[in-house]
């Protein structure tokens, strides 16, 4: 089945992609959630926008909840996507998923054979729980903006990940996060993996990790498989082993406002994160950002999900 641009579709209940199906959505795309709806993938879902065409993923409510605030800074207004175990070969690419109670949730499979998710080029927000949970799956993320959620922003066990050009960000509404912006579990030997699972296998690459709460949990790796190199922190720290040529103790400078319930990842013009990024580990997935500006067009990549700064609004 095939979810057009023609006009908005709006989801009561659930939207169930049955085993050996495919959903596919398209560029422009707008589904709209109703309360507690969910969208169920058993098969496989690809949902392809373009950087002037994003296909929306969001609440049906489209009102203001104050007389200056849309419905959309408000979370848990739908269920969110939940990617069970049989379902495999998924792909996100310009989307713009918010306001959900579980954002994305994908279920233990213990199969890293079988990518289960591909995530390149969207901004997942504004979650209830976490944006992102996966369990021992293969799943990837490049140019992607992960922000807003009461618990993590990703929440990744065990499983095989790579990271590019990505943002994780938390400047949640609605009270402090109770979880680590990146919370990490199933990586080290000494930890219980049900079932015989495989260790984590991960790496973040040219990103930013920063907001309310601990950037990442836990903060020592040693002996584990996940590397980040090239990362923005804005708490102390220093490289080992496992942190590699990282940014400490820094400001991103996002022109996010929480006070006035403005968010924006772009950096600003001054912006340590500008240039920092190796060239390297920019791939055929990462060279174009969300708004379609080429990585190395101008020397060395911004870290994060976005090439180009943005002058910050007037107040």
């Amino acid at each position: 089945m095939t979810l057009t641009a023609e006009r908005p579709y709006i989801i009561f209940d659930s939207l169930t992609v049955g085993r050996n199906a495919r959903l596919t959505i398209e560029k422009g795309a707008k589904v709209l959630f109703h309360d507690k709806a969910s969208l169920v993938v058993h098969g496989s879902i690809v949902a392809e926008g373009t950087p002037d065409a994003m296909i929306d993923l969001r609440g049906d409510r489209l009102d203001n909840v104050l007389p200056d605030a849309p419905y959309d800074i408000l979370a848990n207004q739908w269920n969110g996507i939940r990617i069970t175990r049989e379902s495999f070969d998924n792909r996100l690419s310009h989307v713009n998923m918010r306001s959900t109670s579980v954002g994305i949730d994908i279920d233990s499979c213990g199969d890293l054979s079988r990518r289960k998710l591909l995530l390149v080029n969207s901004w997942l927000h504004n979650s209830g729980g976490n944006v992102l949970t996966s369990r021992h799956a293969w799943v990837d993320a490049y140019g992607v903006c992960f922000s807003e959620a009461a618990g993590a922003v990703v929440s990744l066990t065990g499983g095989k990940h790579t990271m590019q050009q990505c943002t994780f960000a938390n400047n949640y509404l609605f009270g402090a996060p109770y979880n680590a912006i990146v919370y990490l579990d199933g990586i080290k030997e000494t930890e219980n993996t049900p079932g015989g699972n495989p260790l984590m296998e991960a790496s973040f690459e040219n990103c930013i990790i920063y907001g309310m709460g601990v950037p990442i949990s836990p903060s020592d790796l040693t002996g584990s498989k996940v590397y980040l190199r090239y990362v923005l922190f804005g708490v102390k720290g220093e490289d080992d082993d496992n942190f590699l040529n990282c940014i400490w103790e820094s400001d991103p400078l996002f022109l996010t406002r929480r006070s006035d319930y403005y968010f924006n990842y772009h950096v600003a013009p001054d912006s340590p994160a500008i240039g920092a990024g190796n060239p390297a580990f920019v791939t055929e997935l990462s060279l174009y950002d969300m708004n379609g500006n080429n990585r190395l067009s101008d020397g060395n990549p911004t870290l994060g999900a976005y090439q180009k700064p943005e002058e910050p609004q007037e107040e």
